[in-house]
């Protein structure tokens, strides 16, 4: 008569055990690696939809350097330069929303025009701004609207419009992150008040996540 081996009640439990605190560190971890990289993608998604507007209004308008912008506002410039290009889901909206910075201070904002697009994303536009730096239309970007965590460097980022910009000609008339023309060591550590670092309230974190390629880097402050 053979005896058959089998494994014992303990060495069953021990296995589950490892097995369930391996599933403990690893879960967490993946789960946050498809959160950073959904993040991209639609951050991308989003630098995409807004760049080809703008490629589509100078096809209509002209060069961004040669439009009407005495008395131009944030309403305005949404009207007439991106609603025609987009699929808009909803712009009859409160102007004011209030947001948690990466810091974790609690911070909110106006503006002049706010609409959600056809994938549930909210975009805001700052009135246009003459400062030193240039001509600039200010857009922040909610990638999932309305829901959690609305908080700048997580789903909350913020891009420029550049109508015209001297210092750094090249990037007139696009759309792109704002604090792209910084370098990376600036963007990251700079003392200014919204450098990307949990220090600070991360309005430049987009900066950095295009700086590295359209990618969540090890040290990004997540």
């Amino acid at each position: 008569m053979k005896l058959k081996k089998a494994f014992t009640l303990s060495e069953v439990l021990i296995t589950m055990t490892i097995i369930g605190v391996v599933a403990a560190i690893c879960v967490p971890v993946l789960f946050a690696d498809w959160h950073k990289a959904q993040t991209v993608s639609q951050l991308l998604k989003t630098h995409s939809t807004l760049s080809q507007t703008t490629y589509r209004a100078i096809a209509d308008n002209g060069p961004i350097v040669s439009w009407e912008v005495d008395g131009l506002t944030a309403r305005n410039f949404y009207d007439v330069y991106l609603k025609p290009y987009l699929n808009v889901m909803n712009d009859d909206l409160n102007n004011e929303f209030k947001y948690t910075a990466l810091n974790n201070t609690q911070d909110s904002a106006s503006f002049g025009a706010v609409f959600y697009l056809n994938d549930g994303q909210k975009i805001s536009i700052k009135n246009p701004s003459n400062t030193e730096w240039g001509l600039e239309v200010g857009v922040v970007v909610d990638i999932n609207g309305d829901k959690k965590p609305n908080k700048m460097g997580r789903d909350i980022f913020v891009f420029n419009y550049w109508m015209y910009h001297p210092i750094t000609p090249e990037v007139s008339g696009k759309f792109i992150p704002w604090g792209a023309d910084w370098t990376r060591e600036d963007i990251k550590n700079s003392s200014v008040s919204y450098a990307c670092n949990k220090k600070k309230t991360g309005d430049i974190c987009a900066a950095l996540i295009a700086k590295d390629g359209w990618k969540i880097s090890r040290d990004y402050p997540w």
